[in-house]
């Protein structure tokens, strides 16, 4: 009995904390969006800096 409490407390935790993550990505929506398109633009950047230098060298 006391395995079966112990066990249901962990998921009602586990879901708490999907929940509360879901709520703090919702809120901060614009600046994931932010740091998303910054990492896609680095990315592109590197990729025409080594597209430059191989096709120049």
């Amino acid at each position: 009995m006391l395995a079966g409490i112990l066990k249901s407390e962990v998921s009602i935790k586990i879901m708490d904390s999907f929940v509360e993550m879901r709520k703090f990505i919702s809120v901060n929506k614009s600046l994931f969006e932010k740091a998303v398109t910054f990492y896609f633009a680095k990315i592109l950047l590197i990729l025409c800096v080594l597209c430059y230098t191989n096709f120049n060298s």
